[in-house]
């Protein structure tokens, strides 16, 4: 006979549901009294949902690769048991989304004081992320999506400390990846080009302790409130449209632009629509080969983010859903060993360094919008360059190593040229 194992899921540390695993095969189930959906694909409703409607949801909430590997390897389960997964490291995810063993209730947990990190902390945890990812030897159940090192700790008043279930990360950190030269330069230098072209971003900030190089990232899905934070509800396209991590690229089955861009259409806004075609010119032009699907996502309950005065900006309305700020932004294209092929085509298009202008003209008959409104939106990043080196001098003042823009750069001018004007110009 087949043991069902149980796992409560919360939903803004609410109880939202139970998740089952019966050799295998997931379940989810909403709560009596539940009242908010964790995903778009996944209405409240009485029925349970089976496998193949709630797996993608779930799945997507995990780490992929090496670091996927080295945790069920730590914690002696098997890599693709998405539920035993779950069970060592849900306890913080991404979103407001969290999940402990049956009866052991989050809400009434005693409240426990985090502990701080210093410098000399800081750098052993960064320097043993490729035997210890996510926090692992520290008895913290934490879980973050996608391939690229990284972890999430919880910050007050520029102090850093590890997160606990009552004070939550609040920041991401990525160290320098020794495979990928100036790879944390890279992010940051095309993040902060994006949001001196308007495009909303979190807060990021470039750091060095002991020599090591590193970002610190401002969690999206955390929002500043009576001066404590509170989670905030997001989900990937590639939970929004049912992709298992394994699809998340769009040759392998997963999500294109256009399936992307249908679903903006039909739950937001236009802002959400024309931030969305605007990243998608940006991307191409700083050379983000890698743009799948996770690296999209909506926020629940928000109606509008955008950034004033340096400082991110959340309108929330209850059922809303809005296109999140945009991050991982990292020139693939400069290093020499990474593909060219995009992960979202562009017109006819798969290979970087075949666009031409028609293609962002076939990709506008996708969407049905006119070509002079693509136009409009390239011609908006004439003055990309003349930013671009504006935010490497201010890198290189921090003392910083600048070679990676100038790559990045040189690359970007010459698909600038490409796209811009008229075809036969």
């Amino acid at each position: 006979m087949m043991t069902a194992r149980k796992l409560e899921v919360y939903l803004y540390n609410r109880k939202a549901g139970v998740l089952t695993d019966i050799d295998g095969e997931l379940s989810f189930k909403y709560s009596n009294n539940a009242d908010r959906p964790l995903s778009v694909r996944l209405p409240v409703r009485e029925k349970e949902y089976g496998d193949r409607e709630c797996r993608a949801f779930f799945e997507n909430l995990l780490p992929e690769g090496d670091i996927r590997e080295i945790i069920a390897r730590k914690e002696r389960v098997s890599e693709g048991n998405v539920f035993s997964l779950l069970d060592k490291i849900g306890g913080d995810c991404a979103g407001a989304v969290s999940l402990y063993e049956e009866g052991q209730n989050r809400v009434d947990a005693v409240k426990k004081e985090p502990f701080e990190i210093c410098a000399d902390e800081l750098f052993r945890i960064m320097d043993s992320q490729k035997t210890d990812p996510l926090l692992t030897g520290k008895n913290i159940r934490l879980s973050l999506a996608g391939a690229q090192v990284k972890f999430a700790v919880y910050m007050k008043e520029d102090k850093m400390y590890y997160p606990n279930d009552t004070f939550f990360s609040s920041h991401l950190i990525k160290p320098e990846n020794r495979d990928f030269e100036d790879l944390v330069i890279n992010e940051y230098f095309c993040m902060k080009l994006a949001g001196s072209m308007n495009i909303t971003v979190p807060d990021v900030r470039l750091k060095k302790v002991k020599g090591m190089q590193y970002l610190i990232i401002e969690r999206f899905d955390r929002l500043a409130a009576d001066g404590q934070k509170e989670r905030l509800h997001q989900e990937d396209f590639c939970q929004i449209l049912g992709s298992t991590p394994d699809r998340k690229y769009q040759k392998e089955g997963g999500p294109g632009f256009k399936e992307c861009y249908k679903f903006l259409e039909n739950e937001t806004g236009i802002h959400s629509l024309e931030s969305f075609v605007f990243i998608f010119i940006f991307n191409y032009l700083t050379g983000n080969c890698d743009a799948h699907a996770k690296n999209f996502s909506v926020l629940h309950d928000v109606e509008k983010v955008f950034v004033r005065d340096n400082k991110m900006h959340t309108v929330c309305k209850k059922g809303a859903v809005a296109l999140a700020p945009f991050y991982d932004l990292v020139s693939t294209e400069v290093y020499e060993g990474l593909s060219k092929e995009m992960a979202m085509k562009i017109g006819g298009a798969w290979d970087i360094r075949d666009v031409q202008k028609h293609d962002f003209y076939k990709t506008a008959r996708e969407i049905n919008i006119k070509e002079k409104e693509m136009d409009s939106l390239i011609q908006k990043f004439s003055s990309m360059p003349i930013k671009a080196h504006g935010v490497m001098r201010e890198i290189k003042e921090m003392g910083f190593n600048t070679a990676v823009c100038g790559k990045i750069i040189s690359g970007m001018e010459k698909r600038l040229g490409k796209i811009s004007g008229k075809i036969g110009s």
